[in-house]
C-alpha cells in the first residue's frame, strides 16, 4: 500500500493522509497502525516527516548530542478518514544517526512489572553516540535483556539505526 501511493503523493503528510484514508475505509474492526515516515533528500539531507502516534526516533548527532524528533501529536492510521497529518523537516549531517523503536522497547517489562522506559533508553544512546548504528542497536537489545532478565514479553520489540554518510 506504502509503495503504491507513494508513486501518486510525494509528501510525507499526503502520504500519511492517503494510506490512513485506505486502511480506514471500511474498518469496522477498528484495527490500526501507528507510523513514523521519512523521506530523505540524499542531496541536501532535509528529512521530511510525518507521524501517526508512532513512538518519536532520536536523532544522534556526529558530535554526540541527541534530540527526539519533534513531532505533531496525531492518532495512528486507519481509526478516521479525515485526520490532519502534518510535515515538519529536520536538517540532518553527515555521520547523523537516527534511532527507531517501536514501544516495546521502552514498554518492556522486568519480573517486578517495572519499564525499561525512555530514560533509560535515551542514557544507553548517550553513553554510545560514537559507535557505528548496528553497534547501537546490538547494545540496545542487551540492555532490553538484561533488564528484563527473562521475564515475558507482552509487545514486539523492534528497532533500528541508520547513518546518514551525505551525498555520495
Amino acid at each position: 500500500l506504502l509503495r503504491s501511493i507513494s508513486d501518486k503523493a510525494k509528501t510525507a503528510d499526503g502520504i500519511m493522509s492517503a494510506l490512513n484514508k485506505s486502511l480506514a475505509f471500511n474498518n469496522e474492526s477498528n484495527m490500526f497502525v501507528t507510523f513514523f515516515l521519512g523521506i530523505l533528500d540524499l542531496e541536501t539531507g532535509i528529512l521530511s516527516f510525518a507521524n501517526a502516534g508512532h513512538n518519536p526516533p532520536v536523532l544522534i548527532r556526529a558530535n554526540g548530542s541527541i534530540e527526539v524528533f519533534e513531532t505533531a501529536k496525531a492518532i495512528p492510521l486507519g481509526l478516521f478518514e479525515s485526520v490532519p497529518f502534518v510535515t515538519r523537516e529536520v536538517k540532518i549531517s553527515c555521520g547523523d544517526k537516527i534511532f527507531a523503536y517501536t514501544d516495546g522497547v521502552s514498554e518492556a517489562e522486568n519480573h517486578s512489572r517495572e519499564l525499561f522506559g525512555e530514560e533509560r533508553m535515551l542514557n544507553l544512546i548517550k553513553e554510545n553516540t560514537q559507535k557505528h548504528p548496528s553497534e547501537i542497536t546490538s547494545l540496545m537489545i542487551e540492555g532490553i535483556d538484561s533488564f528484563v532478565n527473562h521475564f515475558p514479553q507482552s509487545d514486539d520489540i523492534t528497532m533500528m539505526t541508520i547513518q546518514y554518510n551525505g551525498k555520495a
